[in-house]
């Protein structure tokens, strides 16, 4: 279709315009037919040529084509190679109305899809097999805790340190032997030598010690004394020799294996530098023996096992 006008010079616009240099121009030609618009009868035409023009150069494929229609002399007032000619035809210069905006180009919204009964019912098993696994394991976490908790506490209770000054001494309990002054139950680094001198009594029934200590039971070396002090701290019973005679040895053995509750809180073990042959130790008690005495090593037993000042006996 030939248009019949040049659409650059309705709009007063050069050839080689942008799309923001048309917009302008056609708004500046709007709004100068808009003030002569009550002095022409011709307005609302000559604004429909112009509202056209504009609609033909602000697309893109429609100005190409048509600048392809100038550029052959295919409008009119076009020569070939697209000069203007002249046309006899002045262009009114008077309107009567405003011409009508652009249309606005409705914002298209992306459409949430719904879903089918079949994803609904999927999403729901799955949901429900999430909370399923979050309550197995928070089941689980919790159970874990408390076994957690089960086996730590007696450990830190087993392992807590006196206070500095060592004030807590713990009650001694009536029964046989000697009661001691107590020297404190701190505990030192297993690295340090701790002298006999520092105690008070032989074997040592209180004062500074290893934070380890001797299974319980029967032992065939002498136990350092800084770790036995320790098992008389958490109330152990250390029966203990210096003699060589073995049969001493052995019946100082049944007796200890046939008292209450053995091995728990119980130890005998050799001790070569005593001045007596047998003693008997607890928590700041020290019993010495000459002899081998049953009833004497079952009433001390019952009197002091269990009884140190640091509750939980160490592991046999």
């Amino acid at each position: 279709m030939q248009e019949r006008d040049d659409l650059y010079q309705l709009l007063e616009v050069e050839p080689a315009a942008k799309p923001e240099g048309v917009e302008a121009a056609y708004k500046r030609v709007v709004d100068k037919y808009r003030v002569r618009g009550a002095q022409s009868a011709d307005s609302a035409r000559v604004l429909q040529r112009v509202k056209h023009a504009y609609d033909t150069l602000k697309d893109p494929i429609r100005r190409a084509a048509y600048d392809r229609q100038r550029a052959h002399g295919q409008v009119a007032g076009i020569t070939e190679g697209g000069r203007p000619q002249a046309t006899g035809v002045e262009p009114p210069t008077r309107t009567t109305a405003a011409p009508s905006p652009p249309p606005r180009r409705e914002e298209k919204r992306p459409q949430t899809p719904v879903p089918t009964e079949v994803e609904r019912r999927r999403a729901q098993r799955k949901m429900r097999k999430t909370m399923r696994r979050y309550f197995v394991l928070g089941v689980a976490g919790f159970f874990g805790i408390l076994i957690i908790l089960a086996l730590v506490l007696p450990s830190v209770s087993a392992n807590k340190t006196a206070s500095p000054s060592g004030s807590s001494s713990g009650s001694v309990p009536e029964g046989p032997g000697t009661v001691y002054p107590f020297l404190g139950r701190n505990h030192v680094p297993q690295a340090q030598t701790i002298s006999l001198a520092e105690y008070n009594s032989v074997p040592p029934t209180s004062g500074p010690h290893w934070p380890i200590w001797e299974r319980c039971g029967v032992a065939a070396q002498p136990v350092p004394i800084a770790k036995q002090v320790h098992n008389l701290e958490h109330g152990f019973v250390l029966v203990q020799y210096s003699t060589k005679d073995q049969a001493v040895i052995d019946e100082l053995e049944r007796i200890t294996k046939d008292l209450p509750g053995f091995p728990n809180y119980y130890l005998i073990a050799p001790y070569a530098d005593m001045p007596y042959p047998i003693a008997l130790t607890a928590w700041r008690v020290l019993l010495p023996l000459d002899a081998v005495d049953e009833a004497t090593i079952r009433e001390f037993a019952q009197a002091y096992r269990a009884h140190g000042p640091e509750p939980g006996a160490p592991s046999c």
